[in-house]
Order: structure tokens, then C-alpha cells, then sequence
């Protein structure tokens, strides 16, 4: 066999160290290119498990709001120029229009003058639709249902639901409201309301005009 030069050595040795590190490069490639693929896999079914986990966070956060939302039954009393007179359920929110609904209707005779029909109802209220022409004192129905011409709310005797439907008002002030005259034995003026904790100067300005003192 013919004795190979130092040049001719070289050169294989230098030839087989770059198949050996094409070969080393070209697998190097391929295991990088396989990891970025189940990287992008893993990505992609982390997202889907978040994106499924939000939507039914959002669900059941939205029936739980529903479940709260929800209105509760409440019973008034409504009488006079309606076809069907009595005891009726409607839900909290509802207003004298819904009851009036409820009871059949107003009559022909009813005076549809002197009725708020856009009034909130509460639980427990007495409703009295007057006729044409009947000689019921005004005040009677204001002090009664508030669905005469004076709407005015009577922050002395006023529920905790009737001084809600103030503007500005929420259950937490209506409380403070009721405690302070029950502490004070009542307002002796529209303008004392404001020293319940919550009612500044701009609030009463909001509130003044749909409250009174009796």
C-alpha cells in the first residue's frame, strides 16, 4: 500500500472533521427546530386552558351576578278606579303602572290627572287610584302612596326603600337617615338632614326639592 503523504493526511483528517461537524451541526438544527415546535404546542394548549378557564370564570361570574340581580317578590295594596282591586305581587322595582297592569286596569272613571303612573313601588304600600270628580283630600294620597301632584318623601316617617329612590341616596345613607332621627327624635327641618354623615351641601341641593318635614 502506498505510504500516504503528511499533506494527503491532513487534508482526510480535515475532511472528516467537517462531516463530523456538518453532521453535529445538522442534528444541532434539527433538536432545536423540534423544541420550538412543542414549545409553540405547549404555548398554544396553555392559552386554550386559560382561554376554557376565563370563559368559565366569566360564566359563572355572570350567573352568580344573575343570581343576585335578581328582583324579590313584593306585595302591595291597591285600590279605587281600578277593575280589579286587592292585594297584588310584583317585584321590587316595579312602579304603579305594573300595578295598575296587575289589577285589571283603570277604570273609565279613573282620574288619570292626579296619578304618577311613573312612581316606584314598595313592599307593603297602599295604592288608592282616585275617581273623577271624588272628593279624597290630596294630601290623604301623598301621605299614603305619594301618586298625587306633591311627591314630596317625609324624611321623619320615610322607609328605608322610599328613601332610596332619592337621587344620591343609597341603603347605607338611608340607614344613617333613619338612625339619626330615631337618635334625634326626627328632623325639625329639611336642612338637619345634612348633618347625617354622607349628605354634604351638594347632595341636599340634589335631594331638596323631593324631600319635606312633617
Amino acid at each position: 500500500m502506498k505510504k500516504l503523504k503528511k499533506k494527503e493526511i491532513v487534508l482526510i483528517i480535515i475532511v472528516i472533521l467537517g462531516i463530523i461537524f456538518f453532521n453535529i451541526k445538522d442534528f444541532s438544527f434539527k433538536m432545536n427546530q423540534k423544541l420550538l415546535i412543542e414549545e409553540s404546542l405547549d404555548s398554544e394548549e396553555s392559552k386554550n386552558a386559560d382561554g376554557e378557564n376565563v370563559e368559565s370564570n366569566k360564566k359563572g361570574t355572570e350567573d352568580s351576578e344573575k343570581e343576585v340581580s335578581k328582583p324579590a317578590d313584593i306585595k302591595v295594596d291597591i285600590c279605587g278606579a281600578v277593575k280589579k282591586p286587592g292585594v297584588i305581587v310584583l317585584k321590587e322595582g316595579d312602579r304603579i303602572l305594573d300595578a295598575i297592569n296587575k289589577a285589571g286596569g283603570l277604570t273609565d272613571k279613573a282620574d288619570i290627572l292626579r296619578i304618577n303612573r311613573s312612581k316606584y313601588v314598595y313592599d307593603s304600600e297602599k295604592i288608592i287610584i282616585p275617581e273623577i270628580g271624588e272628593n279624597i283630600n290630596i294630601e290623604t294620597i301623598n301621605e299614603s302612596n305619594n301618586i298625587g301632584i306633591d311627591e314630596k318623601i317625609n324624611i321623619n316617617t320615610a322607609s328605608k326603600e322610599e328613601l332610596i329612590k332619592l337621587d344620591g341616596i343609597g341603603e347605607s345613607i338611608s340607614q344613617r337617615i333613619i338612625k339619626y332621627r330615631e337618635t334625634n327624635k326626627g328632623f325639625k327641618d329639611i336642612n338637619e338632614i345634612m348633618k347625617v354623615s354622607g349628605i354634604g351641601e351638594s347632595k341636599f341641593n340634589q335631594i331638596k326639592d323631593s324631600i319635606k318635614v312633617k
